[in-house]
């Protein structure tokens, strides 16, 4: 019962990320939308429920995607002038994320014999 719930989710958010990172013309805005067409549709489970969990992933994530590709198809996408993004990486910044990176690989690296 639990994994046929969870399913509900699961499917329709990898339908979302594929569609989002696969796609060129989609309406990010409108992604919500995306995961409440594939969720909304899972409640089938209530009534359908000899088809086994799994089934529910993909079945949700091919109803977000294909809800996505209607919505991108008949809604135009609007261009926004943004702002210009500026890059900057400063001495002092790298060396306090160098720093960290070598505390995380050292703290990793002595936790077991630590806690032994």
């Amino acid at each position: 019962m639990s994994r046929t719930i969870s399913s509900v989710f699961y499917g329709p958010i990898f339908g979302r990320f594929y569609f989002s990172h696969s796609y060129k013309k989609n309406t990010r805005p409108r992604g919500q939308y995306w995961n409440y067409s594939g969720g909304g549709l899972q409640y089938l489970w209530l009534y359908v429920p000899q088809i086994f969990w799994f089934w529910w992933n993909a079945l949700g994530c091919l109803i977000t995607i294909i809800v996505a590709m209607a919505v991108s198809y008949l809604v135009k996408r609007q261009v926004n002038e943004g702002l210009e993004v500026v890059y900057y990486s400063g001495k002092k910044e790298v060396l306090i994320l160098v720093g960290y990176f070598m505390a995380m690989v050292l703290f990793s690296l002595y936790l077991p014999q630590w806690l032994t």
